[in-house]
């Protein structure tokens, strides 16, 4: 009868161990949940921190960057399973560019974690996105000479993530060159790149070169610069070229000191002319006196 007795106080026992580990229990691991996509720099950031198996609703959360206290909104805390609770906070962050190796982080007390406060901690760079700076740089200033070799760089500045596309377009859609994949890493984290193109006319033009950059999938940026070839004067300020038939002279007066040589020339044959026709009418003729 003893033996009986003693047993059903087994399951009250049983009971009263299952409810002080539920009581005593730690709380689940914070989780945070970042943007769905990368963010822009100077742009909000909306991330959420979730907890669960609190035995109370006595639940203080605080967000941090770089150890730094952020302000937050309350949390939600809601009814969880067997009697717990479940916890979720959201916070706002303003990303810029000097978040690349910034940390965010979600710290969680409760009356069980009286001593040692759950923590979740998240990389901002893993969300960041820095659009890249775009400029075109030329070797020669238009007009560029004739058969003269002109170098076109394409500089790509600040960029981030490393995940970049590069190339080099002409008026007619040609494509010259391209680079896909990484460029080189900066102090401040970010990363550049330059692409080079080197390229001459033999033919007076005038000639549109665009850089397109595609970062991180998204929308192209086009950046163009156009270049003039022609002839260039001579350091005299003379310029003397032939070109569709015609003889052209850029100074006035070589154009006056041309004209009158012709004019000269013209006359001097003028004379020939008239003194060889003079010379034969002569000849032609003979005195009356010789006649027979």
């Amino acid at each position: 009868m003893a033996a009986s007795s003693s047993f059903s106080w087994l399951p009250c026992v049983f009971l009263l161990f299952s409810l002080l580990l539920e009581v005593f229990a730690r709380p689940s691991q914070p989780i945070i949940t970042p943007p769905s996509g990368r963010v822009d720099s100077g742009a909000m950031a909306t991330f959420t921190c979730q907890a669960s198996k609190f035995h109370s609703e006595d639940i203080t959360v605080t967000w941090t960057k770089n150890q730094n206290q952020i302000e937050a909104l309350p949390p939600t805390i809601t009814p969880g399973k067997k009697n717990t609770y479940h916890m979720e906070s959201t916070v706002q962050v303003l990303l810029t560019e000097k978040d690349i190796d910034s940390t965010l982080a979600c710290q969680i007390e409760h009356s069980i974690l009286s001593e040692s406060p759950i923590q979740q901690s998240f990389d901002l760079g893993d969300v960041l996105r820095v659009a890249p700076q775009v400029t075109v740089e030329t070797s020669l200033s238009s007009p560029i000479p004739l058969d003269h070799s002109v170098k076109l760089t394409c500089i790509v500045n600040n960029f981030y993530p490393n995940d970049i596309k590069v190339a080099w377009w002409r008026s007619d859609y040609r494509n010259f060159t391209q680079r896909a994949g990484h460029g080189d890493l900066n102090v401040d984290g970010t990363f550049s790149l330059r692409l080079l193109l080197s390229t001459r006319k033999s033919r007076r033009s005038m000639t549109n070169y665009t850089c397109q950059v595609i970062h991180d999938s998204q929308s192209p940026v086009y950046v163009s610069r156009v270049l003039k070839f022609e002839m260039q004067p001579e350091e005299n300020g003379n310029v003397c070229f032939i070109e569709s038939g015609l003889f052209l002279l850029s100074n006035h007066g070589l154009w006056i000191g041309f004209l009158l040589g012709k004019i000269v020339t013209a006359l001097l044959l003028l004379c020939l002319f008239l003194s060889k026709s003079a010379s034969r009418n002569a000849s032609t003729q003979k005195p009356k006196g010789l006649a027979k």
